[in-house]
């Protein structure tokens, strides 16, 4: 019986470790897709001061002509 019982715990024990291996690939998978997120985020930041620049030298330079 004693064989048994070690043979179950060993078992749970097995897919335990997996079970906890999968959530720690998991846990770097979903690490590295919110670094990607955060770069993508970045860049579209980036793009729009470029292009609020943009359009803020193009308004300044239509109002000095106005003036």
């Amino acid at each position: 019986m004693k064989a048994e019982t070690l043979a179950e715990l060993k078992v749970a024990q097995e897919g335990h470790n997996d079970a906890e291996n999968i959530m720690w690939k998991e846990k770097r998978e979903l690490k590295i897709q919110m670094k990607d997120q955060e770069l993508a985020q970045q860049e579209v930041v980036r793009n729009l001061k470029k292009v609020c620049l943009v359009e803020i030298e193009y308004f300044d330079s239509k109002r000095f002509f106005l003036d």
